[in-house]
This record gives C-alpha cells, structure tokens and sequence, in this order.
C-alpha cells in the first residue's frame, strides 16, 4: 500500500465516522500526513504485535481496564531482554522463538515514541513503564480504567491511600514517573483488577502470595502453609480450556482462574465473544486503519 493510499484512507475512515469534529479531524489527518511511509510501517508492524498478537486489542474494542505486552525490553539494550510468565500466569506458546526479534522491537517502539505526537488518542494510552530495569508496555482504556477503579475504590484506598481517586491514579500512570507496581503497592488484588480479570481470581493469586510469604518465615507450620497453597494451586486453572500451543489462542486473554466461579464464567464467555471480534477485524485487509480509526475518534462506548 503506498503512503497516499494508506493516508487517504485514514482520512476516508475517520471523515465518515466523524463529521461533526471537522477541525480535530483536520489537525488529525496532517499530523499523520507528515509520517514517512517507512516509519508508518514500522507503526503499523508495531501495532500488529501489540493488537493482533497480543491482547491490546481486548482494552481497544472491549472493556478490559489494562493490557500489559507480555514480551519485555530492557531498559538497557546491553541487556537480555525477556518475557516474563508472571505477567500472563501462564504457560508460553511454542511460537515464542519464532517471534520478532526484541531488537527489531526496540527499534519500532522508538519509532513509534518518536511519532505518538502525530497521534491523538481521546479515550486511550500506550504508556512505557520501567520497573526493576526492564520497560513495559502499557495499554489503558481510560473509561474502562476509571470505571472499575470508582467501582472497588473503597479496596483500592484501603490498600493504597484513603484520599485515591480513580483520576489521580490514571494520571499518576500517564506521568509515567512511578511505575504501576509500586503505585498499587505490588498487590495482586488489585494487579488483577485492572488487568480485567475480576475480583475473586486476583484474591485467590494474594492468598497465595501471602502463603508462600509465611512459609519462609514460619518453618514450624510449613506443612500446613504447603497444604493450602497446593488446594489453590489446584483450584487455579487455565483460564481458557484450550492448547496454549494451537495458533488461535495466540491472541487470548490468558490467566489462571477458579473455573467454577461465576465471576470466571462470565468473564470467559465476554473474552471469547471479544476473540470472535477481533479476529473477524483482523482478517480483514484494513485492519489497521480501524486501530487508528477506534483509537483516534471521540467515540468511548465500547
């Protein structure tokens, strides 16, 4: 596709769904105008890893609060970079050696922090988090984010600060100062929360947390601790009743769970509907021209 093509239709998309925003629309269209058609593919190869390989675009198109990208750059180039199983709590696919390169990645994350500029996002964030050396990457969807912050906010100001709001933690994230970990005080409550995996599936992972914690510290009670840790072990399943390993399930939301939970019931059949979305958008050529269109517009209802 050359560069007019793929900026024509940008603009094609964004017109026809928002007529009413001509001036915005306006500014939008030259600032993605003055990308060259190299770094707009290394945009759009980028974003592919993000949205279509990844679970980016379940905060895009749904609801859920935060996505993290599971692949993780080190902060300094010199050193390994990784991809960390604490992110996903789940077992890696064997397309993972075949997946691009991390210097490739680094490459096209600095293209992409080059040129955000030229890209007005109304109701979304891609954030870089540094923790511990290692750079994350962020995705917020602001509505969904403040809204399941106001609706546990009374956990969440328990657990970090009774004067919390749901804004002064978003924009606490989006000054990208303090990364995520410390602001929620490495709880795996609330972790959980805004990854979008409910409230009950993140208390079971604390307990466990808070288990494996004592049983460093208490050697007197250690069968014990080790007998209720292996009853939430068992009781922590593949969130998904699928091969980890099948090209499908790439793109899934993937956690461990309790599978007879309501809460994980009805959050497996939202994902799975969402999955049956995605893929649909991503089969289709245009693809990435309806990122840029869902990312870009006023629209917030997802």
């Amino acid at each position: 596709m050359s560069r007019s093509k793929t900026v024509n239709y940008f603009c094609y998309l964004i017109v026809c769904a928002c007529l009413i925003c001509a001036s915005a629309l306006t500014t939008q269209i030259n600032k993605i105008e003055t990308i060259s058609l190299c770094e707009l593919n290394e945009i759009k190869d980028l974003f592919c890893e993000f949205f279509v390989n990844d679970v980016f675009s379940y905060s895009l198109f749904g609801d859920k609060p935060l996505s993290i990208y599971r692949r993780v750059l080190s902060a300094d180039p010199i050193e390994k970079d990784m991809t960390p199983t604490q992110l996903d709590n789940y077992c890696l696919n064997i397309f993972e050696p075949c997946c691009k390169p991390f210097s490739i990645l680094r490459k096209q994350w600095q293209v992409w922090c080059h040129n955000k500029k030229n890209f007005v996002f109304k109701n979304y964030l891609i954030l870089q988090n540094l923790f511990c050396g290692k750079l994350y990457i962020l995705f917020i969807n602001k509505k969904a984010f403040l809204n399941v912050v106001n609706e546990n906010l009374a956990l969440f100001q328990k657990i970090i600060d009774p004067q919390l709001s749901a804004d002064n933690l978003l924009f606490a994230l989006n000054e990208e100062k303090d990364n995520l970990f410390d602001l929620i005080h490495s709880n795996q409550i609330l972790f959980g929360i805004l990854l979008g995996f409910g409230k009950h599936n993140p208390t079971l992972f604390q307990q466990r947390e808070n288990l494996i914690n004592a049983l460093g510290k208490n050697l007197q009670k250690s069968d014990l601790l080790k007998k209720k840790i292996e009853i939430l072990n068992r009781k922590l399943q593949p969130f998904h009743p699928h091969d980890s390993c099948l090209l499908s399930s790439i793109n899934r939301v993937c956690f461990s769970a309790d599978p007879t939970n309501y809460e994980t019931i009805e959050l497996r059949k939202k994902y799975d509907e969402l999955n049956l979305k995605i893929n649909k958008i991503y089969s289709q050529e245009d693809w990435f021209e309806q990122i840029i269109l869902k990312l870009t517009t006023d629209y917030t209802d997802n």
